[in-house]
């Protein structure tokens, strides 16, 4: 997670008596993404009223027909709200799952147009949660284009940051097509966390962008 102090503002980081708790690993799968996607022969929404979704494996990285969980909140920001409602949390921070990564895909044109238009679908998500959600975007990790898309998603869709898997287009972390995302901090300093998708390659991609990312300083969740 990327996290651009410029979106959050102070009611995410105001230690007062209505905070009672903010989560910082949500995610949302938006209707019109998924709608967008079966349209494609990309997704299968027949059972998605039990809940369900079936996605393609060239977007999901898992076997072809595995089943999905679709939860309501993942699409209805108002059942997220009251889901929150229920359990004491006042603000969640929503990304895509993994599943909408298209990790494991080398196919620049289908992983960028998935993750801009994820991106586009999460923004429209999260508004709907009034100062309750924050987003966080997708980038097309292991691709050209990267540092575009987190620049696209806090610049001009106004998401609080960026969230990333550990590997993308079959490239681990430390790739040197991630070079410009490593350094790419947009009017400030955002901190910054990944959730693993993947065993890396090399046991040392992980710790050594840790290690060697001047602009970011990260930790892990």
């Amino acid at each position: 997670m990327c996290v651009d102090n410029r979106s959050t503002g102070d009611a995410a980081v105001r230690a007062d008596e209505h905070v009672t708790a903010i989560d910082v690993h949500a995610h949302a799968m938006p209707l019109r993404l998924l709608q967008w996607l079966e349209q494609r022969n990309l997704a299968d929404l027949s059972r998605a009223d039990a809940g369900i979704v079936v996605l393609d494996p060239s977007v999901s990285g898992v076997g072809k027909g595995t089943p999905l969980p679709l939860a309501r909140s993942q699409y209805d920001p108002e059942a997220r709200v009251q889901e929150m409602d229920g359990v004491g949390v006042t603000i969640h921070a929503v990304s895509m799952p993994p599943f909408l990564y298209c990790s494991n895909s080398e196919d620049r044109e289908l992983v960028s147009a998935v993750i801009g238009h994820g991106n586009d679908e999460l923004a429209e998500y999260v508004a709907g949660g009034g100062d309750r959600l924050y987003g966080l975007g997708s980038v097309p990790l292991g691709l050209p284009g990267a540092a575009e898309e987190a620049r696209r998603c806090l610049d001009d869709l106004g998401l609080a940051g960026i969230a990333i898997g550990t590997r993308g287009a079959g490239k681990d972390l430390d790739d040197p097509v991630n070079d410009d995302l490593w350094h790419c901090s947009p009017n400030g300093t955002p901190s910054c966390s990944c959730t693993p998708v993947a065993s890396p390659t090399s046991t040392a991609s992980v710790t050594s962008i840790f290690r060697s990312s001047s602009a970011i300083p990260w930790r892990r969740h």
